[in-house]
């Protein structure tokens, strides 16, 4: 038997690690450092990370809904500050167990074996594990070109992703949502001397309020395309937090970190 036993969810910032490196008493360290806490407290057996792809792992001739890796990783695969690219070790039983329990619940997922990961995985695995010592399942869910998964498919995923958990041997499972709520990189919304904005800080602060909430209601039905839209080019991340929460119903909010102004947040939940 498999249990989820803990959540998370954070940013992927990829300049993240380099500034908790440099400043380890600041305010980035410290509140992963809590989710790393949190995570660790629950004695997991494996990580499983729900995460959009960055066009690293997959190219606009194959982009996947939704895919699990069955082997090893390496990674990160892009370039992360810090973090030197190298192979995680992958949950690779409990990965093709879930890979088999999705197909027979009318999921389609594609599968790979010894993937290149970029920093929506690599980040959160460093952060939450540096010595690298807990074997990982790599989750991509598409998150940035439509058309996107329907927000409660997210949700209905992150039950059966728990579901196929609990009928394995997997030990005790901690699942992590990589990814910000509103964040514009690369598009329309920058100026020519911007590399990223935050569109929408209001959203991201309705997601937060939202996540603190028992159920993902009301947070299944305010995202919609055109608020995504307005939100940036990497808004769809938030599907990964609604996987995460499909799998977490049981869990309660322990910990919630959002600073005004932000596009993202920092939450741990456990028993």
């Amino acid at each position: 038997m498999g249990e989820v036993v803990a959540a998370a969810g954070m940013p992927h910032t990829p300049v993240f690690p380099q500034v908790a490196m440099d400043a380890p008493r600041g305010p980035v360290a410290r509140r992963y450092g809590v989710l790393r806490d949190l995570v660790e407290g629950a004695r997991p057996d494996a990580l499983l990370i729900v995460s959009g792809d960055h066009f690293t792992t997959y190219g606009l001739d194959a982009v996947p809904t939704l895919a699990v890796h069955v082997g090893d990783l390496t990674g990160p695969a892009d370039a992360v500050p810090g973090l030197p690219s190298g192979p995680m070790a992958g949950a690779g039983e409990l990965s093709r167990h879930i890979h088999r329990h999705l197909v027979s619940r009318d999921f389609d997922p594609a599968v790979s074996i010894g993937a290149q990961v970029d920093h929506g995985i690599a980040v959160p695995r460093w952060f939450l594990d540096p010595a690298g010592r807990i074997p990982v399942v790599a989750v991509h869910v598409n998150t940035l070109l439509a058309p996107l998964p329907s927000p409660r498919r997210c949700v209905r995923l992150g039950e059966e992703i728990r579901s196929a958990i609990r009928t394995s041997g997997a030990g005790r499972v901690a699942v992590i949502a990589s990814g910000s709520f509103s964040l514009e990189v690369g598009g329309p919304a920058l100026g020519h001397d911007r590399l990223w904005a935050v569109p929408d800080p209001g959203w991201a602060a309705t997601v937060v309020d939202h996540l603190t909430a028992a159920t993902t209601d009301e947070l299944t039905a305010a995202i919609t395309p055109e608020v995504l839209g307005g939100a940036g080019t990497v808004a769809g991340e938030v599907l990964a937090w609604l996987v995460v929460r499909g799998a977490t119903s049981h869990l309660r909010l322990a910990s919630m970190s959002y600073y005004q102004g932000e596009g993202h947040a920092f939450a741990g939940w456990n028993h």
